[in-house]
């Protein structure tokens, strides 16, 4: 296949993700609006572990950058009642690591041994077992 059909692939494919992402946060943003008219909380650590545990195939094939990426998607469109885990606010201390800004329950799912470098706050660890 030429170079140049290759590229044309790509970018196709880059629109169809594209697409896909701003589809996925129309319908999280319904889901949050449901969820705050209902007096839910918006973080539901139980439906989180579902969901990594349900796509672990999937999840589980992805590089460290690319987990991080999905994380950073996820917390994104959940909003501002949403762990802002790219910013370390779950954690005691700081190792300044890529794994750290990843939502520690995709870690706990797929990558214990990096989820064990976490150093979480107390109410974090307990919110999370």
């Amino acid at each position: 296949m030429a170079i140049e059909a290759l590229r044309s692939d790509l970018l196709k494919l880059t629109e169809n993700l594209l697409e896909l992402i701003k589809e996925r946060e129309s319908v999280v943003k319904k889901v949050q609006d449901l969820k705050v008219a209902s007096n839910l909380t918006c973080f539901d650590p139980i439906r989180e572990k579902y969901i990594f545990e349900e796509f672990k195939d999937l999840l589980i094939k992805l590089s460290l950058k690319e987990l991080f990426a999905v994380s950073l998607i996820i917390e994104s469109q959940a909003g501002e009642h949403y762990p802002k885990w790219s910013e370390r606010e779950h954690l005691q201390t700081t190792q300044n690591t890529l794994i750290e800004q990843i939502n520690p329950l995709m870690l706990l799912q797929l990558r214990k041994d990096d989820f064990k470098l976490l150093d979480l706050k107390t109410e974090i660890k307990a919110s999370l077992e």
